[in-house]
């Protein structure tokens, strides 16, 4: 959650974009049933994205979203060789690596926005602000 409410407003607006223009291509006609998949996956993303900014988005549970967020990444790598066109499939999986990045870099954000009890580290990220906000290990 962000504690700035014009900061909030303006993080939802940013991300409506993107959302509203997934959701666009994925109701265009002639849009394959593999590209609605791969707008749906980001314009869910983006609805997160939304949610977390939002004291009420801390009441959605993170296990599903995890799960939604990982069967995403899996999809992008898996669908990959489908979309080779005149592509090596090593190349075909290289394009999607930005897309299963997101996917992981969205349940990575979800596991810090729900903060552990105290002693107990959701990253090695959030240890290291710790230690380098204390001094100590």
């Amino acid at each position: 959650m962000i504690a700035a409410s014009g900061l909030r407003w303006i993080l939802s607006l940013v991300f409506a974009v993107p959302v509203l223009y997934g959701v666009w291509l994925m109701v265009l006609p002639g849009t394959g049933m593999a590209e609605r998949v791969d707008h749906a996956l980001h314009s869910a993303m983006g609805v997160l994205m939304i949610a977390m900014a939002w004291p009420w988005g801390m009441d959605i549970p993170a296990a599903p979203q995890v799960v939604l967020f990982s069967v995403g990444g899996l999809w992008f790598v898996a669908a990959a060789p489908f979309r080779a066109g005149d592509r090596t499939w090593g190349r075909a999986e290289l394009a999607a690596l930005p897309h299963v990045v997101m996917m992981g870099a969205t349940i990575g954000t979800w596991a810090e926005a729900y903060g552990p009890e105290e002693g107990v580290y959701a990253s090695l990220f959030a240890f290291s602000q710790e230690v380098s906000a204390t001094g100590e290990s």
